[in-house]
């Protein structure tokens, strides 16, 4: 949920992460008092939670104490919570969070079905915007200089406007491309599902697991053949 031009700030401090909400700034320490990693992932936990108490009145964390238990301090809970579920389901490991707290950030956090998984500066644009990306992909896709993130807005937009086939062809085009990216294989076995085709989402979820292991498309992809 960053903005795509997001501002970073490495200071001369020692400690965690944090964002600064004035500045829109995610700043980190120079000497940060555990991984750098941790850090910097404590200061986007701080995001959403701030996120959260200035333009959505509290319901993000109303809905997370409903789900998962208000027994710990939200923040310190939530960080904790976010953390493994970036170093560990992001990096393929499932069982890094328990049921709940999994399925909670599948459903609140993390890429969604809905948008064939695409980040988020994708989907969040106008009318307007969507059309002018569109217009300018076809453009390249005819002159043949298009990219797998061409094919794949396209695939994105003609999802959205309940164009299944055409989404797949455009999928299939991506991963002619790039035949090893899960994110791609993970939204083909998705519209080859509400195709009709199970063996065809079968085989692209199998695929996405064995080609893109240790990241967050495989553990998806598992979900997914679990329901066929």
């Amino acid at each position: 949920m960053l903005p795509e031009a997001a501002s970073l700030l490495i200071a001369p401090f020692s400690g965690a992460g944090f964002y600064d909400w004035g500045r829109d700034t995610l700043c980190v320490p120079l000497i940060p008092t555990r991984e750098p990693e941790q850090a910097i992932l404590q200061g986007l936990a701080n995001y959403r939670i701030l996120l959260d108490k200035f333009q959505e009145g509290g319901k993000f964390k109303k809905e997370y104490e409903a789900a998962l238990g208000g027994g710990d301090d939200f923040g310190t809970s939530f960080a904790r919570d976010y953390r493994a579920w970036v170093n560990g389901v992001g990096r393929g490991f499932k069982g890094a969070l328990d049921p709940a707290r999994f399925a909670f950030f599948r459903d609140r956090i993390g890429p969604q079905a809905g948008t064939l998984y695409a980040p988020r500066g994708w989907v969040s644009r106008t009318s307007k915007e969507i059309e002018e990306t569109v217009k300018a992909c076809r453009t390249k896709v005819s002159t043949g200089k298009a990219t797998f993130e061409d094919y794949y807005r396209l695939a994105l937009a003609a999802h959205h406007e309940h164009q299944p086939v055409l989404a797949a062809q455009h999928l299939q085009s991506a991963l002619r491309l790039s035949p090893m990216d899960g994110r791609a294989l993970l939204a083909l076995g998705l519209v080859s599902t509400r195709l009709g085709g199970g063996e065809t989402a079968k085989q692209r979820f199998s695929e996405c697991m064995s080609l893109a292991p240790g990241t967050i498309w495989s553990v998806y992809a598992g979900d997914e053949l679990q329901k066929l």
